[in-house]
C-alpha cells in the first residue's frame, strides 16, 4: 500500500460504508448519528463533510452539508483495487508456476520409466549378446573338431 495511507487501519464496516461512498454521490449529515464508522472516516480524512450554516437558536448550532468522499478516500480505494489486482496477478503467476512445476515432474516421471525400460532391454540384449557369442564359440570349437582332419592337412602342407 501507498506510504500515505500506511496509518490507516479501517474496520470492515468502515471500509464497507467507505465503498457505499464510492456509490453513492452524498450521505446526509443526520445519518451519521453516533455512527463510529463515520467518525473513523472523518479521522482519517477519507469522507468530509463542512458547516454550511448555523441555527437560528439562542445557542447557535452548526448546519453541515452531506458527507461526501474526500479524494484522499477515493484514493486509498483506489490503492485497495490496485493492491488486489497485484495480489491476483501474483497468485496467477505461482498457479502458473506450480502448474509448470508439476508438468515438468511428470514429464521427469516419464524420462525416468522410459529410461528404466531401456535399461531393462539393453540389459536382456546384452545378456542375448552374451549367449549369441558363448553359441558362436562353442559352435566354432565343434565345427573345428568335426573338421579337425582337414584343419591338421592344411597346416602339414604349411609346414612342407
Amino acid at each position: 500500500m501507498s506510504k500515505e495511507f500506511d496509518n490507516i487501519h479501517l474496520s470492515k464496516e468502515s471500509l464497507a460504508l467507505l465503498k457505499h461512498f464510492a456509490d453513492v454521490e452524498e450521505i446526509p449529515s443526520n445519518q451519521s448519528s453516533e455512527n463510529p464508522c463515520f467518525d473513523q472516516l472523518c479521522e482519517y480524512g477519507l469522507i468530509e463533510t463542512h458547516i454550511i450554516d448555523y441555527t437560528d437558536d439562542e445557542f447557535p448550532q452548526p448546519i453541515y452539508s452531506p458527507y461526501r468522499i474526500a479524494e484522499l478516500g477515493k484514493g486509498y480505494l483506489h490503492t485497495l483495487k490496485s493492491e488486489d489486482e497485484f495480489k491476483k496477478s501474483i497468485r496467477a503467476m505461482a498457479n502458473s508456476a506450480e502448474n509448470i512445476a508439476k508438468s515438468a515432474k511428470q514429464q521427469s516421471d516419464a524420462a525416468t520409466k522410459q529410461a528404466d525400460i531401456a535399461f531393462k532391454v539393453a540389459k536382456k540384449a546384452d545378456i542375448k549378446g552374451w549367449i549369441a557369442s558363448i553359441a558362436a564359440a562353442i559352435l566354432t570349437i565343434i565345427e573345428a573338431i568335426d573338421h579337425l582332419d582337414v584343419i591338421l592337412s592344411l597346416f602339414q602342407s604349411f609346414i612342407h
